[in-house]
């Protein structure tokens, strides 16, 4: 069946395209998981060959006060890794950890078995915190921790935050196939992330220098910071998707990276990169 109408005027810029024909750099990295375009990637860790999406890499547990003799702790971990570029989560139910001695002891009794859980790197307890850090090329965050028994129990709040390696923007790339794009899509979502996307094990064309067009979380105001997401928000759920504000601790700062200039909500815009 042959096309017989064509629109007079082309989409200028979508998700993922370079932003101009200004000198760039474009590296190629093998697809660790299904990757949309025009998002954040990560290098990985243990194979610095591979590009995955931001995840969650370390977690701050904090007390809100001393536990007491009779509290009982428990909680759950949860650790993400990629099978054969497919992420599968495990949760561990840990056992209650009765309260012994005093408060720091029974906190590094917590801290012990959160380590002691497949994926953790390590679980220190120091000053009314564990600190958590995921071994290489894994998500672990928690949940469901709470405290019974005794006087007073305290309660209990999670910090997350990631040290992945930007590694830059994935780019267009025709030989994937697309999305049907409709006149009548918004330009935002014209790139449809369940279906537009690398392959796990593709070549990723990865925009290292340059500018890149991206679709921004929020509206962007010239001078804004450039923030990437590692963990779901009030203003989105996307890993790799970009804006301007830590969105309450899901949100990483980047360098390097600016706005070329101010985005609408729901528009796209330019993002220039100068990696190293």
């Amino acid at each position: 069946m042959a096309q017989i109408a064509y629109d007079y005027n082309l989409t200028n810029a979508f998700v993922g395209t370079l932003g101009d024909v200004s000198p760039n750099t474009v590296r190629s990295y093998a697809a660790g998981e299904k990757i949309p375009f025009g998002l954040a990637l990560m290098r990985g860790t243990a194979d610095t060959s591979k590009v995955r999406l931001p995840f969650v890499h370390q977690i701050v547990l904090t007390e809100s006060t001393a536990q007491v003799a009779g509290n009982s702790t428990a909680g759950t971990v949860n650790v993400t890794k990629l099978v054969d570029g497919v992420p599968i989560t495990t949760s561990t139910n840990l056992s209650a950890t009765v309260f012994a001695t005093d408060d720091p002891t029974t906190l590094a009794a917590i801290a012990a078995k959160i380590a002691a859980v497949p994926g953790v790197k390590s679980a220190i307890a120091a000053n009314g915190t564990i600190t958590v850090v995921a071994a290489d090329d894994v998500s672990v965050t928690l949940s469901n921790f709470a405290t019974a028994g005794g006087a007073g129990q305290t309660t209990w709040s999670y910090a997350d935050s990631t040290d992945d390696l930007f590694a830059g923007v994935a780019l267009f790339d025709q030989g994937v196939e697309n999305a049907l794009i409709t006149t009548s899509t918004p330009i935002a979502d014209q790139q449809d992330p369940t279906s537009t996307q690398y392959p796990v094990g593709w070549a990723v064309s990865t925009l290292t220098r340059g500018t890149a067009n991206v679709a921004p979380e929020t509206a962007i105001n010239l001078g804004d910071p450039v923030y990437i997401r590692f963990a779901s928000g009030a203003n989105g759920s996307q890993p790799g998707a970009f804006g301007n504000t830590d969105d309450g601790g899901t949100c990483v700062q980047i360098t390097r990276v600016r706005w070329v200039d101010p985005i609408a909500s729901g528009a796209v815009g330019l993002l220039e990169i100068s990696l190293p």
